[in-house]
């Protein structure tokens, strides 16, 4: 009986692949970009909720979505 192996079952410590600090910089740099990007959209959010009612009607805003925004977890768009 054959046994067939394929390298992208293997873990890359286990095939033998090099790792260099710059294949970590780069997944640590997404990972950075990715909460920067949410702590922005949490912020945003947060300065959303305390605009004036007489604004909101100013910029055409209901307050339905104006709820719907405020309410949106952090990670979604």
């Amino acid at each position: 009986m054959n046994q067939i192996t394929s390298t992208a079952t293997r873990s890359p410590a286990a095939s033998g692949a090099n790792f260099s600090v710059f294949d970590l910089t780069g997944y640590f740099s997404r990972i950075a970009m990715a909460l920067e990007t949410w702590r922005w959209r949490y912020q945003t959010s947060m300065q959303i909720a305390q605009v004036d009612a007489r604004v909101l009607r100013d910029a055409g805003i209901s307050e339905a979505r104006l709820f719907i925004e405020v309410n949106k977890p952090f990670w979604e768009k």
